[in-house]
């Protein structure tokens, strides 16, 4: 630029504005994806440390009450107040080191707008690969220590062909069983009630619950990496419950 015989050296309004532009555009392009990955680590790790809290929780009670998942014989019957000297349900279970509460069903779980927080959940549920559903009984959750919520629908009678227990199968064999996916499978959701509020699933699209040992990669993607984890209870352990949740658990750090 050259002013009064003077050259000085600097960038026209064109060119700022240009410049200022294409920072923009790469900005659009990759801020997401930098989001994506950062919540993708988030949730994976969030996730092994609610496992682990739940885990804890069940050494706990077998320590302090000497019964695990295979030994629970009713339904929850008065929720948070359970207590695991009197009745031997998962409610009772959890109520000496978690905080409980039990509500009709997900429809329950509003937001102060009144918006579903699990609508997009449970509608998804129906589908075949996942063993996330409500089943028509009460949804009883547990608020942990770091805001992740862990829930189950608890059915109104136990026998002891439906109870939490590998026997003598294994934990694929356990998996493909009608009673078992509908007493021992429950939910994380490690970031609480705030959104996404999806499961996560494989690169597939599917969450594959119901074939715990297929080949899955759960990329960083919000299509695919959410912040819901089923779970499956049983003897004296709580599992990952779909490939997608075994993957996520191996990967975490």
């Amino acid at each position: 630029m050259i002013r009064d015989g003077l050259k000085f050296a600097g960038f026209t309004l064109a060119e700022v504005l240009i410049t200022l532009g294409i920072i923009g555009v790469v900005a659009a392009m990759t801020i997401p994806n930098l989001m994506a990955n950062v919540n993708g680590h988030k949730f994976r790790s969030q996730f092994k440390k609610s496992l682990s809290t739940v885990n804890q929780a069940v050494r706990l009670n077998v320590a302090n009450y000497d019964y695990n998942f295979a030994s629970v014989n009713t339904n929850c019957v008065n929720a948070g107040k359970d207590h695991p000297e009197v009745t031997m349900s998962i409610c009772a279970l959890f109520n000496g080191s978690l905080t409980g509460y039990t509500i009709s069903d997900y429809t329950k779980l509003k937001d102060p707008k009144g918006n579903l927080y699990y609508q997009q959940l449970y509608s998804k549920g129906t589908t075949s690969d996942t063993l996330i559903k409500e089943q028509g009984v009460n949804l009883y959750y547990y608020q942990m220590a770091d805001g992740a919520l862990f829930a189950f629908h608890a059915p109104f009678n136990y026998t002891t062909s439906t109870a939490c227990t590998l026997g003598n199968r294994s934990f694929v064999a356990a998996m493909a069983d009608a009673n078992f996916q509908k007493y021992c499978i429950a939910w994380l959701d490690v970031n609480g009630v705030s959104l996404p509020n999806r499961e996560t699933r494989c690169s597939d699209g599917k969450s594959h619950s119901k074939d715990v040992d297929h080949k899955c990669i759960v990329p960083n993607s919000v299509k695919y990496m959410g912040d819901v984890f089923p779970i499956a209870l049983y003897d004296d352990t709580a599992a990952p419950a779909s490939a997608a949740a075994r993957y996520v658990l191996t990967t975490a750090k």
